[in-house]
């Protein structure tokens, strides 16, 4: 229900925000999308989002495969995403203003960042960073859509842009990757403890056994049993996820 709200809404600002081509009107092609640790078909769907969201603006919007193909015999790299080299792309694409975007994913949490930039300065308009945690790729679609939107409401403006703060994506992924590495040692401690109060009760229902004492014997051997099961299943779990 919250997904098709959210497209629905999606949906309703970009037909609120289209109108027809005009002949003084300005070009925003979408210039590069970069990924890290995401699948293609995520990539992909986030790529079509941005361009969704390009479509939303005032400006003629040019998707990436258009813009690829114009670039395809030209002298601009993909080494070339800010400064005076955008002059080329201006030359070969007409775009005034150009969108890279850039997507990075940790299970479920995606962080991306849209930037605009002025072909002719080379100079950045604008920039929005956001996280979506625990959320499908339709979500993840949908927020980069409006994301975009709302940017290309800001830099279509004649104000000066505002003063960004960046945010690296790859910083929060490390601090990310360092609090779940932090609970896997906690429970492999755990798992180790269970184990070895498992051996501990082994020891002793030996002890009875051999003291012929079965009826305490036992059932501290079913307890060391069920100790070691429980260490051992806690230690899968630690190196599962």
């Amino acid at each position: 229900m919250r997904r098709t709200l959210t497209a629905a809404a999606v949906a309703l600002v970009i037909a609120a925000w289209s109108a027809p081509a005009r002949a003084d009107e300005q070009i925003v092609g979408l210039l590069d999308v970069a990924g890290a640790d995401v699948d293609a078909a995520v990539l992909d769907r986030f790529t079509h989002a941005v361009e969704d969201g390009l479509a939303g603006g005032d400006m003629t919007a040019a998707p990436l495969a258009r813009m690829r193909e114009a670039l395809a015999r030209s002298q601009w790299n993909r080494d070339c995403l800010v400064g005076p080299c955008l002059d080329e792309v201006r030359a070969q694409t007409g775009a005034d203003v150009v969108a890279i975007a850039a997507l990075t994913a940790m299970g479920q949490a995606y962080r991306f960042t849209i930037t605009l930039l002025d072909t002719r300065t080379g100079n950045v308009l604008s920039q929005v960073s956001e996280d979506c945690v625990a959320c499908t790729v339709e979500d993840l679609g949908s927020s980069a859509t409006m994301a975009t939107i709302a940017l290309l409401n800001g830099a279509g403006s004649t104000r000066t842009p505002d003063v960004l703060t960046p945010v690296a994506p790859l910083d929060q992924v490390k601090r990310l990757e360092r609090r779940v590495a932090d609970h896997k040692r906690t429970i492999r401690r755990g798992g180790l403890l269970l184990i070895g109060a498992s051996l501990l009760a082994g020891g002793a229902a030996a002890y009875f056994l051999t003291e012929d004492r079965d009826e305490v014997g036992y059932p501290v051997a079913g307890a060391a049993g069920g100790l070691f099961a429980s260490g051992a299943v806690v230690l899968g779990l630690s190196l599962t996820f």
